[in-house]
């Protein structure tokens, strides 16, 4: 019988991989298109982030796990301002994206968050607390600055994403604008609760 650590490290490469086929894919159907070039590079991060947890969370020791966790940190680090940039491209938010400090705005939390969880090697050990369970290497939580810094971003981007959803879908006269963007909406609500009632 397969141990529980290696049944969640198959999920995750599953995962992952579906993330890496559908990034392909749509990079694949339109390459000039900046809303797939955008969607490509959230897959590749969410592959990067499965990937990472794969190993992680069966890692033989606390070292490997911790080597992995940082480099999962470098998907789940950068998903939520390329989710807000890629929401941006998809309301036509043409305008605003031609002004340069609207990407710093964009990704610099995002470069913050990589640089203190993955690359900054005292930082990061400091953010993890690995605890090896029957189901493999959890991180609890270290609730400092960083911690509530990372959690004030990726809510704040995800909210903020949602916002711009519900403004587009609410000033469309478009009845299937309408409806794609309450199923978009209902659909991030749904993947933000669980994510973080999980995580």
């Amino acid at each position: 019988m397969v141990d529980a650590p290696i049944m969640f490290s198959l999920a995750f490469i599953t995962i992952g991989m579906i993330f890496l086929a559908l990034g392909i894919y749509f990079l694949y159907i339109e390459s000039k298109s900046s809303l797939n070039r955008i969607f490509f590079a959230i897959n590749i991060f969410l592959f990067l982030w499965a990937f990472g947890f794969s190993i992680a969370i069966s890692a033989p020791n606390e070292e490997i796990c911790l080597f992995w966790m940082r480099f999962s940190a470098i998907g789940w680090g950068i998903v939520y301002s390329l989710l807000l940039h890629f929401l941006l491209i998809w309301t036509e938010k043409h305008q605003l994206l031609k002004k340069w400090w609207v990407y710093l705005l964009l990704y610099l939390p995002s470069a913050i968050t990589i640089y203190v969880f993955a690359i900054s090697t005292d930082m990061a050990i400091a953010q993890f607390n690995l605890i090896e369970t029957p189901n493999g290497w959890i991180n609890l939580p270290a609730n400092n600055g960083w911690d509530w810094f990372f959690i004030l971003y990726y809510i704040g981007y995800t909210i903020g994403g949602l916002w711009v959803l519900w403004q587009w879908g609410r000033h469309s006269s478009v009845i299937e604008i309408k409806k794609q963007a309450r199923l978009i909406i209902v659909t991030i609500l749904i993947a933000l609760f669980l994510g973080t009632l999980t995580d």
